[in-house]
């Protein structure tokens, strides 16, 4: 009897574990990155920024993938920036440069 019932919620639990969305690719538009100046720091980026291990890490198709934001670890902001909104995508980002205090 108890095994039964353990086997009901580890099904349970393996139904809600694949229930739960996978990553999703983030579009580089005003919706998810509202400040002009971050938004074009994300899109340049995406579009092949050589990060600190020298290689193309963007696709630069306007969308941030999972992979591509696994790897984002440092974003430069050229220009001045009123907001950070969006950087909550980054997980992996371990420097932000900016061209003046945000």
């Amino acid at each position: 009897m108890a095994q039964k019932f353990l086997r009901s919620w580890l099904l349970v639990l393996l139904l809600i574990l694949l229930a739960l969305p996978a990553k999703a690719d983030v579009p580089i538009d005003s919706a998810h990155f509202p400040d002009a100046a971050f938004r074009e720091a994300v899109r340049v980026w995406d579009t092949g920024y050589r990060g600190s291990t020298g290689n193309w890490i963007g696709v630069n198709d306007g969308v941030l993938h999972p992979d591509e934001i696994a790897r984002a670890t440092d974003i430069t902001v050229f220009s001045p920036a009123s907001s950070l909104k969006g950087i909550e995508y980054f997980h992996a980002l371990k420097n932000l440069s900016a061209a003046t205090a945000i």
